[in-house]
């Protein structure tokens, strides 16, 4: 029944009796209707429930997807850490002037995530060459680098090489900059690194020896002397002197160098070679009396081409304008001398006399030592009083006739000698030295009255040179009897026999650097390459020149003496040929040890004789040594 045929329908309750029953069915009737219009709602809303439940499903399992998806994405695609990228800058903290450095640029990529672009830049100290690189630079100048990719977990290392040069004292700097991009990252990433390196020694050991004492128009002797003292040869040398005013140095036969006053360039210096320069001036009349300082300094061009200076040295000079003037030398030396225990000294004194009026009755009073010098051997042509107990000589015009007057312009030369004592005072054990100075009086008319001129020479001291004492002795049997050569002895024709040839040195009071010791072997000696020491670098042998050499960096006071004795051994062979027999045969000729005292600073040489095969210092192998048949 529809809903307009229950609306349009009535009942007239008067004329129907059986109304209760009717509106009972009718009411049955509407309670069926409601309940099938709230099954309807219920069916609407189970179907909605079902719908949101499709949707959060739905939705739930594509999140799971986007999860999923996310979790093996970030499998196949490692991250990126820049901690990750290890890089490191070393070198060496300290270094002489003038050696060679190695630094070592290391990375190390501790990811997964490879590196490409790489690229490192580099800049250097002032002062420091490029001169190698493992790998190879892009560029001349050791500054531009560019590395193949570097895989995850890939590393290696850039080697750089090249001289530094600089004051001692000076910090010099290695800037790198590392730049790379990750395989993963549109982005560039940069790491700077700087390491330094300070100048601790001078490549160059530099004297300078020049007067205390001069007079205008006197010629000034400076003598240099220079030792490379690195590891390296030394280019690019130059010397430079800065003089007070008025003083006119005499130009050196050297080369100038561009744009700088008073310096010049020196030839390359080879590790251990030693050179001399002698330099000369004299001061004119527009400098001021009194103490006049000089500097002298020797260096090398740095990589800007500038001078560095590796050592400099101060000399003080005392301009004197009085009328007398002294130079006083010792063995031609005019400030400091080296000497040996034993060595004859021959001193010579000038006096000149740079007024223009006469000098008259001059005493000369020379003051030398009371405790080095061996006074019995004073040669004196001069008969000059000796107080040897003072260590003095005293000449008047009444003994020596050259000395009762010097004219304007006039010169007087005194010559004297005397020997060093053999050894040395008692009480001195190390860096023994003494003192010379002469002084001098005139009279000089000033107008009408008679003064006294004063002078006094420069002090020359003289330091005592070391002894060294190299001995040289072959052997066949040791002292205990043990054999340590081969072959036949004597000698025979067409037999080969060896020998052990044993060096020993011994050192006395100072401390000797760059010892060598060398022999050559004559014709017909071999070499086999048998050798020992206990000391000092390798033994070698040059079979060019047949020369053996034995080479110590430093040999200290008192070795021999104390502690043990520096001692080499090498083994040698002769074949004797017919024309041999009957002969005693050389296997080494002079042994020679030369070094540098490190107090005096002279030239140490002590030699040892031939080596034959007569063997006289092996008792069981003496008098073997004539070759026979």
């Amino acid at each position: 029944m529809k809903d307009s045929q229950v609306n349009d329908f009535t009942i007239d309750s008067s004329k129907s009796p059986n109304l209760p029953k009717v509106t009972k069915a009718l009411g049955n009737l509407y309670k069926q209707t409601d309940q099938s219009a709230n099954l309807a709602q219920m069916i609407k809303e189970a179907k909605q429930r079902r719908l949101w439940l499709w949707i959060t499903i739905s939705l739930i399992a594509a999140a799971g997807l986007a999860l999923a998806g996310f979790l093996v994405f970030s499998r196949q695609t490692a991250k990126f850490g820049e901690d990750a990228v290890v890089l490191n800058l070393t070198g060496p903290t300290s270094s002489p002037s003038g050696q060679t450095v190695e630094y070592h640029l290391t990375y190390n990529n501790q990811q997964t995530v490879a590196l490409k672009n790489v690229e490192i830049n580099l800049r250097y100290a002032d002062g420091f060459t490029f001169s190698q690189a493992e790998p190879l630079a892009d560029n001349a100048a050791g500054t531009l680098f560019s590395l193949p990719d570097i895989k995850g977990g890939g590393q290696g290392e850039l080697v750089i090489k090249g001289q530094l040069v600089g004051q001692v004292g000076d910090k010099k700097d290695i800037n790198a900059v590392i730049s790379y991009q990750p395989s993963n990252v549109n982005a560039q990433y940069a790491k700077t690194l700087t390491f330094t390196t300070e100048v601790t020694a001078s490549a160059i050991n530099l004297t300078v020896d020049g007067p205390s004492q001069l007079v205008v128009d006197q010629t000034a002797n400076f003598k240099v002397s220079y030792h490379n003292s690195s590891t390296d040869k030394l280019v690019g040398l130059m010397v430079r002197l800065v003089t007070p005013g008025g003083f006119v140095l005499d130009v050196p036969q050297l080369s100038p160098v561009a744009n700088s006053a008073n310096t010049w360039s020196l030839p390359d210096l080879d590790v251990g070679q030693s050179a001399d320069l002698n330099l000369t001036g004299h001061f004119t009349n527009i400098a001021v009396p009194g103490n006049q300082d000089f500097y002298l300094g020797i260096g090398l061009t740095d990589s800007n081409g500038n001078f560095a200076v590796q050592e400099e040295k101060k000399l003080t000079i005392n301009l004197n304008k009085t009328d007398l003037s002294l130079n006083l030398t010792i063995n031609d030396a005019s400030a400091k001398s080296a000497a040996d225990l034993g060595q004859n000294l021959s001193y010579q004194l000038s006096l000149f006399n740079q007024s223009d009026k006469s000098l008259t009755d001059l005493t000369v009073t020379a003051k030398l030592d009371a405790n080095y010098l061996d006074w019995l051997s004073l040669q004196d042509d001069y008969g000059g009083s000796v107080d040897s107990g003072r260590g003095t000589i005293v000449w008047t015009a009444t003994q020596m006739p050259l000395l009762q007057e010097i004219k304007p312009g006039g010169r007087v030369l005194l010559k004297w000698n005397i020997k060093i004592k053999g050894s040395l005072p008692s009480g001195i054990s190390a860096s023994p030295s003494f003192n010379s100075q002469v002084s001098a009086q005139a009279k000089e008319m000033s107008g009408s009255n008679l003064q006294v001129v004063s002078a006094e020479s420069s002090q020359i001291t003289t330091k005592l040179n070391s002894a060294l004492k190299v001995t040289a002795a072959g052997r066949y049997y040791t002292d205990q009897s043990i054999k340590v050569g081969s072959g036949p002895l004597p000698p025979r024709v067409g037999q080969t026999t060896t020998y052990v040839i044993f060096w020993t040195i011994k050192n006395s009071f100072n401390e000797v650097d760059n010892v060598d010791i060398t022999t050559t072997l004559p014709l017909g000696v071999s070499w086999t390459g048998q050798i020992n020491k206990n000391l000092g670098s390798n033994l070698t042998y040059n079979s060019n020149t047949r020369q053996v050499n034995w080479h110590l960096d430093q040999l200290p006071a008192q070795a021999g003496s104390v502690g043990t004795v520096p001692q080499a051994s090498f083994e040698v062979a002769i074949t004797p040929q017919a024309s041999d027999i009957d002969k005693i045969l050389v296997l080494t000729k002079t042994t020679t040890a030369t070094g540098q005292d490190n107090f005096s600073g002279g030239l140490i040489v002590a030699t040892a004789n031939f080596v034959t095969t007569d063997l006289t210092t092996d008792a069981m192998a003496q008098g073997k040594g004539v070759v026979g048949n």
